[in-house]
C-alpha cells in the first residue's frame, strides 16, 4: 500500500498454499463432521481466512471491509471460518457486522494457546 486510498489486492498461491492444503482439509473435516453439520468436508465448501489486518493509519476507513469483500469475491465457497482473540474486540465487532457468528472455541496450534472465538460466515448461492 502506497498511500490513503491505494490498496493492492493480490490472490496467493504457490509452494506454500500447497503446504497448507492438507492442514486445512484436516481442520475443516473435524469442525464441519460433528452437530450440527455432519458434513464430510470435501476442500472446497469451507474458506480459510487466516488473518485480516489494516496498519494503524488507514484504519477506521473501510478497507478491511474492502479487502475482506475482494478475497471473498468468487471464492466459490460455501461458508468462511475464522479465529479471533476475543480481547480484539474490534476485530470481533467488525467480523459480526460482516455476518460472521461464533460457532465454537479453539486454542490455536494446542493448549498452550489463549483460547480464540471461532467464527462462520455463511455465504450466499450461486444466483
Amino acid at each position: 500500500m502506497t498511500g490513503r486510498g491505494a490498496v493492492a489486492i493480490e490472490p496467493m498461491d504457490g509452494p506454500a498454499a500447497v503446504r497448507a492444503q492438507d492442514a486445512f482439509r484436516l481442520v475443516y473435516a473435524e469442525a464441519f463432521a460433528g452437530p450440527p453439520y455432519h458434513e464430510t468436508e470435501d476442500g472446497r465448501r469451507t474458506f480459510g481466512l487466516m488473518e485480516i489486518a489494516v496498519r494503524g493509519p488507514w484504519r477506521g476507513q473501510g478497507v478491511a471491509r474492502a479487502l475482506h469483500t475482494a478475497l471473498l469475491d468468487g471464492i466459490g465457497a460455501e461458508r468462511v471460518l475464522l479465529n479471533v482473540h476475543p480481547a480484539n474486540r474490534a476485530a470481533t465487532a467488525a467480523y459480526r457486522a460482516w455476518g460472521y457468528r461464533k460457532v465454537g472455541e479453539t486454542r490455536p496450534g494446542g493448549g498452550a494457546a489463549d483460547l480464540h472465538d471461532v467464527m462462520l460466515l455463511d455465504l450466499p448461492g450461486p444466483a
